[in-house]
């Protein structure tokens, strides 16, 4: 799911799921794994 499609379902901006994503990667929290179009987010365990 693109985050443009994310924001729309949860009726949020899309700069405002960016921002929230980069919040959560720079936590470590989640990751990218793979290209920038075919990748992934993998969500790490917080423990």
């Amino acid at each position: 799911m693109t985050q443009d499609r994310l924001a729309d379902r949860l009726g949020v901006s899309p700069s405002t799921v960016k921002r929230k994503m980069a919040e959560l990667q720079n936590k470590g929290l989640i990751e990218r794994v793979g290209s920038t179009k075919s990748g992934c987010w993998k969500v790490n365990d917080p423990r």
